[in-house]
């Protein structure tokens, strides 16, 4: 069985000199990614379709299409978030000559039912890799070798990895979101609206998940790759994306309109400056007192940003 931090090692090295650590960072998570997507709808698909013995690919040949595929399609919409036609599922795209353009191509033709979810690949170019002949031979490696995942029990530990080694010095360490997770889910079975002022991978949110059922998952992320990680991560992790609503913004200067929030769980980068315009006295957060935390105490703020939204018994 192939493992995710076996793939990152091998590749890193492979790749080395030859790909800026972001580019590297946004190709394998965005392929980790489109294999998971791929396994998960044909999988779940050929649950619901063994009972008419017929397969995924074969809901949506010409004589099937009407009575079995567009109901496929429309309950994948629904219960995934997402559809892929069956010719672009990740195994049949390795069957082909020229794999990155192919997968390129495959990633821009998922439907998402949520229309924000649209720019997930948007930092990925496949094509791109395809033009140095060692990046390509490299890649094309590594697209086979993560073809083997097998997303068993095992895949949500192997996705906190995968996430520490992305993130490293951003990544929450596991067992301080294990801590907060437990603390604020203390006679907590099920948690409406749980929300997360700077939710990086949505790691922690993800832990919190652990200790009690949650309908909604609400986060704010500032740094664009977190916030694109965190929205992979929060559907890696099986959440519907009609359930969670992650947004790329600073959340001590951008106020949300949440809903009533039942629990908030974050960890916020201490001692950290912030822009404290004089337009955010306006801001319902900060105007009880007419004044701003300092700029060079970030702290203050983030705890007004988590306060504000609380529910009365929250």
């Amino acid at each position: 069985m192939v493992e995710i931090n076996e793939i990152l090692i091998d590749s890193s090295e492979k790749l080395r000199g030859h790909m800026e650590y972001l580019e590297y960072q946004h190709h394998i998570m965005g392929a980790i990614f489109y294999k998971y997507l791929s396994y998960t709808i044909e999988k779940e698909n050929n649950k619901q379709l063994f009972k008419f013995n017929i397969n995924y690919k074969e809901a949506f040949e010409k004589e099937n299409i009407e009575f079995y595929g567009n109901k496929i399609k429309e309950d994948s919409l629904n219960n995934l978030g997402y559809f892929i036609k069956p010719e672009d599922l990740y195994p049949n795209i390795l069957a082909e000559e020229n794999i990155l353009p192919k997968l390129d191509d495959a990633i821009r033709k998922i439907e998402f039912k949520k229309t924000s979810l649209n720019d997930l690949f948007n930092q990925i170019n496949y094509k791109e890799l395809s033009e140095n002949e060692e990046v390509k031979n490299s890649f094309e490696r590594i697209i086979k070798e993560i073809n083997g995942l097998s997303f068993n029990k095992k895949h949500y530990d192997e996705i906190k990895y995968l996430m520490k080694f992305f993130l490293k010095k951003s990544y929450t360490p596991n067992e301080i979101s294990i801590l907060l997770s437990k603390l604020v889910s203390i006679n907590k079975n099920e948690i409406e609206n749980v929300y997360d002022a700077t939710c990086g991978s949505a790691s922690t949110l993800l832990f919190l998940k652990d200790e009690a059922k949650i309908t909604n998952y609400y986060g704010q992320e500032i740094n664009k790759n977190n916030y694109d990680l965190a929205r992979m991560n929060m559907i890696m992790h099986g959440i519907n994306p009609e359930n969670f609503e992650i947004y790329n913004e600073d959340s001590t200067t951008k106020q949300r309109n949440l809903p009533a929030i039942d629990v908030v769980i974050s960890h916020p980068p201490f001692l950290k400056k912030w822009d404290a315009n004089d337009e955010l006295l306006k801001d319902e957060r900060f105007n009880t007192f007419k004044k701003l935390p300092p700029k060079s105490k970030a702290d203050y703020a983030f705890i007004e940003t988590m306060i504000y939204p609380l529910s009365d018994d929250g």
